[in-house]
């Protein structure tokens, strides 16, 4: 929880790729593929029957949202959560019960979706709907559409360009995004030995990074298709991913790489939150700061001014506080008994 949390949050119901591809209603709704990756975080953490249920519901509600990101979760989400499973399936202690949750996950979807899929398999078999190489090759994404984005950016960047069509393929996930998924490396290498008692460990925070690290690269890889190269792992996913053989348009694969960078945006937010400290001022000027530059930095010519005189407001204010307020306060000798309500007169103590 936090400024990262809600940042993140926030940043997920404005991912671009979901806004470029709004006339395309089952790529809309991510609540599903959210929702599984947590509840396998969840499960990692206790394998329980409940967790179980919980995750395959999850992985069904994905699917029949969207076929598209059901079969992205199995080709990408799923090795990419072995940074949460594999200590669990090393622990002794943990691995039966987490196996067993795992085969209540995979039972419960396996009910839930045989019907669909089933007759899904069956006319792709009857129709031969398999998709030419030429066709998926078409339908890839290139590295340069990751340099690219569909809208003018509030904070330029040198490199990336922007797409002369919004309709054009362009997966850039926005400049504030992007830096604070870099820098969230090295603000967890800076801070690592400095964790404070409650909050997750270093090895948390190590498998919360490698598991956003990896769904950004094997997401993006993927994303390219037959041609990234002998080395692609677009061979072996077609091969063993029920399904991945009949898709199209892998460029799809850009909203996987874009949560990525939004779930390692978060990281790094949360651990500029910890380096602000934990007071209540401290996070409330953090609060006030990110909410202005929001604003300053998406909201237009018509916000532009406002935002102005708010950050004008914050700065003249918090060196009020701290370089005047404060040693004239000193000076005068008040204390915090001089702050306090006076007593009225003839008024008792509380009786326990």
């Amino acid at each position: 929880a936090g400024p990262g949390a809600g940042t993140g949050g926030g940043a997920i119901e404005t991912l671009p790729f979901v806004h470029q591809e709004l006339g395309v209603l089952q790529l809309v709704p991510l609540a599903g593929l959210l929702g599984f990756i947590l509840s396998l975080v969840r499960l990692s953490e206790q394998p329980t029957h409940g967790r179980g249920a919980l995750t395959g519901l999850a992985f069904a509600a994905t699917y029949l949202l969207c076929g598209y990101y059901g079969i992205f979760a199995v080709a990408v989400v799923v090795p990419a959560a072995l940074w949460y499973l594999w200590p669990a399936l090393r622990d002794r202690a943990r691995r039966g019960p987490l196996l067993k949750a795992l085969a209540l996950a995979a039972a419960l979807a396996a009910a839930l979706l045989v019907p669909v899929v089933g007759g899904q398999l069956y006319a792709a078999r009857s129709f031969d709907l398999e998709r030419s190489t030429s066709s998926v090759e078409r339908q890839s994404a290139r590295v340069g559409h990751y340099f690219r984005t569909p809208w003018s950016q509030g904070v330029p960047l040198p490199g990336i360009e922007r797409a002369p069509d919004p309709g054009h393929r362009a997966f850039f996930p926005g400049t504030v995004k992007g830096l604070l998924a870099v820098g969230v490396l090295g603000l967890f290498a800076l801070r690592t030995h400095r964790r404070r008692p409650g909050e997750p460990s270093a090895a948390t925070a190590r498998r919360h990074i490698a598991f956003f690290g990896t769904l950004v690269v094997l997401a993006g890889w993927l994303s390219l298709g037959p041609h990234a190269g002998a080395l692609s792992p677009y061979t072996i996913v077609h091969a063993m991913v029920p399904g991945f053989a009949s898709l199209r348009s892998l460029f799809r694969l850009a909203a996987l790489v874009q949560i990525g960078i939004v779930g390692l945006a978060a990281l790094g937010l949360h651990e500029i939150d910890r380096s602000l400290g934990r007071t209540t001022a401290n996070r409330r000027l953090g609060v006030a700061v990110a909410a202005v530059l929001a604003l300053f930095l998406y909201g237009g010519e018509i916000m532009h001014g406002f935002s102005v005189a708010l950050m004008v407001g914050i700065l003249i204010g918090t060196y009020s506080s701290i370089y005047i307020a404060t040693p004239v306060t000193f000076m005068l000798g008040i204390t915090r008994e001089d702050m306090l309500p006076p007593k009225k007169e003839g008024a008792t103590e509380a009786q326990p």
